[in-house]
């Protein structure tokens, strides 16, 4: 498989195993060293930036980039197939001379989902965070077009959601920029693939809100000392985030059918965390 370039960078997430790949490959049939569990039937799937093209290595950040959804197909101890496809987006299109991919794209990003891929009501989803749709997938990974939920979704998306094992329901709690400076919003996708929930939560601080968390009776929201920087959305860098510590650091604790009112934040130690393991709480309700 072929890199963007071979040169030397000084950028790490340009070199190495971090070097964009050119090719779009499938492989069948692939050699097998040792053995297979025949009951590992399935796709472990891979989502991550590769910029399509060359890139500033001085201002190039490990987050940006075109998306490259890998795969790998398992069954009954054999490896069908290897392949790996960009995920379909504006920019992408465009490099290729074609029409752009189908599907409502809301705030006209030209980027693609570049960081998760995940199985969710039938279908495989491509996400990222901050604005662009989720895009849809075939079971090899050829891009579908963007998805919105079936038209249910009202802007952006989560990379990170979060599915309940016991309602089949999947959670997310979404960010945009520069769509939204003053809120997040709160999105429950329905065993159907449709949004039946949202809640806009109002923030005093564009947050970079990565991930979340989920209890039997909470949604946990993260709203982190990582901020928008105006100066930098300003001066059109692609990656617009500083760490501003005098902001703060909450864990906001809202009842999963409750409001934005409702949501109980405690101040936590200055930090950042990008994923939380896990979360919980009692039945006695006394620990979250």
């Amino acid at each position: 498989m072929s890199i963007l370039s071979d040169a030397p960078s000084h950028n790490r997430y340009l070199a190495g195993n971090y070097a964009p790949v050119t090719e779009e490959v499938t492989a069948t049939d692939l050699a097998v060293i040792g053995e297979l569990p025949k009951e590992l039937n399935g796709r472990y799937l891979r989502n991550g930036p590769n910029p399509m093209s060359e890139v500033d290595p001085s201002t190039h950040h490990w987050f940006l980039g075109d998306g490259m959804v890998h795969g790998i197909r398992l069954r009954e101890g054999r490896a069908e197939w290897y392949r790996n496809r960009y995920v379909g987006s504006t920019s992408v299109t465009a490099r290729r001379g074609q029409p752009d991919i189908p599907g409502r794209n809301w705030n006209n990003s030209g980027g693609g989902p570049n960081t998760n891929v995940g199985a969710f009501a039938g279908a495989t989803w491509a996400m990222v965070e901050a604005g662009a749709c989720p895009v849809e997938l075939t079971y090899e990974l050829e891009t579908v077009g963007r998805n919105d939920f079936y038209g249910t979704l009202p802007g952006a998306f989560t990379a990170h959601p979060k599915v309940d094992p016991a309602t089949g329901e999947m959670h997310a709690m979404v960010y945009a920029w520069a769509e939204w400076m003053d809120h997040i919003q709160y999105v429950r996708v329905g065993k159907d693939g449709r949004v039946n929930r949202t809640v806009d939560i109002p923030l005093p601080g564009m947050s970079m809100v990565h991930d979340m968390s989920l209890t039997d009776r909470y949604v946990v929201v993260y709203d982190q000392p990582v901020l928008i920087d105006f100066d930098l959305l300003m001066a059109g860098r692609a990656f617009p985030f500083s760490w501003k510590g005098d902001y703060g650091n909450r864990v906001g604790l809202m009842p999963r059918e409750g409001t934005a009112a409702d949501i109980v934040w405690v101040d936590v130690p200055v930090g950042y965390v990008f994923h939380p393991l896990n979360a919980y709480d009692t039945p006695d309700g006394k620990v979250v």
